[in-house]
């Protein structure tokens, strides 16, 4: 992580606040895009639904063009993010009671 020179999100952050790095809650869709690209995955709203984009194990749920939900899935030892994205505070996907 040196010579990284894009986005560090700090893990302890997202849990305690669900903020990741700069996105959180009513976060423009758009700013999203301009950071990290068009998704890989990207499903449209449905009827009364929100919209899914997700990159590698990071998903936003998009309501009028707002994000409205941050998930990041950490069921195995990494977390898959875009290439300029980079997790800090995240050493194993389990957590200790005494890191809450």
């Amino acid at each position: 992580m040196r010579n990284f020179c894009g986005k560090l999100v700090n893990y302890c952050d997202f849990i305690a606040r669900g903020e990741f790095g700069t996105f959180k809650f009513g976060t423009p869709w758009n700013e999203i895009i301009n950071v990290l690209g068009i998704p890989p995955l990207y499903e449209p709203p449905g009827k009364g639904t929100p919209a899914l984009a997700r990159y590698g194990d990071l998903e936003f749920s998009i309501l009028e063009e707002r994000v409205t939900t941050i998930s990041l899935q950490v069921d195995q030892s990494e977390i898959r993010l875009p290439a300029n994205m980079r997790v800090i505070n995240f050493e194993d996907t389990q957590l200790d009671i005494s890191k809450v």
